[in-house]
């Protein structure tokens, strides 16, 4: 097998999904809409199911149209929006892995930064943002089975058909590799007999070490580790809603990022894991197998999809979706913010600092411990700031009382992060944001990876800064830039850190 080959496939135009779908506002997955922006945002809807990454991606095709994307729930409230995600090489912009909350209809509207005008061209996809393998099943003579196994042409489909030898067979086809991060969705029909499994495996370095994915005849899936001295079981075969084993085709998924693996059944997530033992680029197979003594297990694949992370310098999300910890780190993990490997170690309820003189008063958490790695969030409600002369914040990588990195607000809305070196805050981010609620919560959080730290308020980018400090504390702050009675209160301050 070619273990670590990458091979990026033209893309396969759907001539009359896309003629279809330009009838109306319908944003179909995989069909391109155009259109044109001469003053007002055009708008589109989607179907998305819960917990499903989709990515959004429009380009300008005429003019000098700047794009901005901006994707709504039902409600009206805003989940996600871009402009220029890699700028100055390209305004075009971008979405990508998006986390949907929950079944629904969604909003996708497509509008112009500035007075700039003209033509577009919009895609939606499921995982991330490239289509980097298309396989309609016209021509079978690449895959081959393992084991005893067998592959039959249907006519624009693949059947693979399970063995007598062994509980599962794997079709491979070594030009598909795809990188080590990708998202893979295929069509499986129901094998109709009793004791079916049908899957995906995912970066398989030989016939004999790969992940597994299945599900069951029974609404249950599984994810194991194959290997050439056995199976580990990663996690057993376990129930689920969204599973319905009684339909005759449904789509698979698996998503890759990192060490964390999820599962999909009909775009809906089963679960997901960690597990680094392989985290190279493999083959990609479709599988068949049984739980019990049983013959004439087949199932029918058609429409294998293969989408990847877009590489761009500077590429960073201007907007996380408010959630608990675990789902602000799950959707960092997808967008590749994070290392898919870490866990949460710090989880503080709630916290109360105030200070009355000029300067930062720390309130440490988890003293006597250190972080280099990491991403730390709260929830901030400014009990008491008068207006610029006081503020709240996270301090982060603290070496001293007087080395360390401050994220912080004001009372006015003033947002900033800055580096302390002695008795100098060095020069670093800061931004004024418009129609600041002086009394509402507000939720920050840090990334810091290596000598980057990026920082998000209620969601929103702010940017990001360079710093030397390589790992430190972290402690609530409250911030005086003048003699000012300034009170602070935090809540659910959580960090999670890197493996």
């Amino acid at each position: 097998m070619v273990k670590r080959a990458f091979l990026v496939l033209a893309v396969i135009a759907v001539t009359a999904l896309r003629l279809d779908a330009q009838a109306d506002n319908t944003l179909t997955r995989f069909v391109p809409r155009s259109g044109e922006i001469d003053g007002e945002p055009q708008t589109f809807q989607f179907t998305g199911n819960t917990g499903e990454p989709l990515s959004f991606v429009v380009e300008a095709t005429s003019g000098n149209l700047d794009p901005v994307l901006t994707l709504r729930d039902r409600s009206g409230q805003i989940i996600a929006s871009n402009d220029d995600y890699n700028y100055p090489d390209s305004r075009d912009a971008l979405l990508e892995a998006v986390t949907i909350p929950e079944f629904g209809t969604y909003t996708l509207s497509v509008s112009a930064f500035g007075n700039t005008r003209g033509e577009f061209e919009v895609t939606l996809l499921p995982g991330y943002s490239e289509l980097a393998h298309n396989d309609d099943f016209e021509d079978v003579e690449a895959w081959k089975a393992t084991g005893d196994g067998a592959i039959e042409d249907a006519d624009g489909a693949l059947i693979l058909a399970l063995g007598q030898e062994t509980p599962h067979t794997v079709a491979f086809n070594e030009a598909l590799t795809p990188p080590a991060d990708f998202f893979a969705q295929v069509t499986a029909t129901n094998p109709g007999v009793s004791g079916w499994t049908v899957g995906l495996a995912a970066r398989a370095q030989s016939e004999d070490e790969y992940y597994l994915f299945l599900v069951n005849d029974r609404a249950e899936w599984r994810f194991s580790l194959q290997t050439a001295d056995g199976e580990r079981v990663l996690r057993d075969w376990t129930r689920h809603p969204a599973i319905r084993a009684d339909q005759p085709r449904f789509t698979l998924g698996l998503l890759a990022a990192d060490s964390m693996l999820e599962a999909y059944f009909n775009g809906n997530i089963l679960g997901r894991l960690s597990d680094n033992t392989i985290t190279a680029a493999g083959q990609l197979g479709l599988v068949v197998g049984r739980t019990r003594v049983q013959t004439g297990i087949a199932s029918t694949f058609d429409d294998l999809y293969v989408t990847t992370p877009r590489e761009a310098d500077g590429l960073i999300a201007q907007i996380i979706p408010s959630g608990t910890p675990n789902t602000t780190v799950t959707e960092l993990q997808r967008r590749r913010l994070i290392p898919g490997s870490g866990q949460i170690v710090l989880n503080v309820g709630e916290s109360f600092s105030e200070y009355t003189r000029p300067g930062v008063n720390i309130l440490p958490i988890a003293s006597g411990l250190t972080f280099a790695d990491f991403a730390i969030g709260t929830t901030v409600y400014p009990d008491s700031i008068t207006g610029a002369l006081g503020g709240c914040g996270l301090v982060v990588r603290s070496v001293d009382p007087t080395h360390y990195l401050l994220a912080y607000f004001d009372g006015q809305g003033g947002v900033g992060m800055s580096e302390r070196d002695g008795d100098t805050f060095l020069p670093g981010l800061y931004i004024e944001v418009d129609n600041w609620n002086a009394t509402a919560g507000h939720r920050l959080l840090v990334i810091a990876l290596g000598n980057t730290l990026h920082y998000y308020v209620d969601g929103r980018y702010v940017g990001e800064l360079q710093t030397e400090l390589e790992s430190g504390g972290v402690g609530n702050a409250v911030v005086n830039f003048e003699t000012a009675d300034t009170s602070c209160r935090f809540q659910n301050t959580w960090l999670w850190r890197a493996d």
